[in-house]
């Protein structure tokens, strides 16, 4: 979403449908992120906020580049202003994306304790060995 407006025909359009259930949305633009305080009025329940897109957003950059820094203090200080408006607010927060064990822990010690990870993520994140780590590679051939 780009800003509360957008947000609140998204879910004008839903109710308009029929859908009664809880409402969450993602933040992954700077617009987003500077319209908060008016998104958290929309009645949603939950904020997901999307750390690779969000990341690219503010430092004008692509993934994987010396300057897409998940973890810079910018971006660690934009978390925690988020995540204390939802908890003002009685808000689900979560962080998702291509995250690794150092980003969650620092978010872990700052109380962000739902994270949501793409499963490429998972080994490094939990030290696993994986058997069969490009077993995904078929199943998208397959379409």
């Amino acid at each position: 979403m780009n800003d509360a407006e957008q947000l609140k025909q998204a879910i004008r359009v839903l109710r308009q449908h029929g859908f009664t259930g809880k409402v969450g949305t993602m933040i992954e633009l700077p617009s987003a992120y500077f319209d908060l305080d008016r998104i958290l009025e929309t009645g949603i329940s939950k904020i997901v906020v999307g750390m690779n897109d969000l990341t690219s957003f503010v430092f004008a950059t692509v993934r994987n580049s010396q300057w897409h820094d998940m973890e810079s203090p910018i971006m660690l200080e934009m978390l925690r202003q988020m995540q204390d408006k939802a908890r003002m607010k009685m808000i689900d927060f979560a962080v998702a994306g291509y995250l690794n064990t150092s980003f969650i822990q620092k978010n872990e010690s700052d109380g962000i304790s739902s994270a949501l990870s793409t499963t490429v993520s998972i080994p490094e994140i939990f030290n696993l060995e994986i058997n069969h780590p490009d077993h995904l590679k078929r199943v998208k051939r397959r379409k």
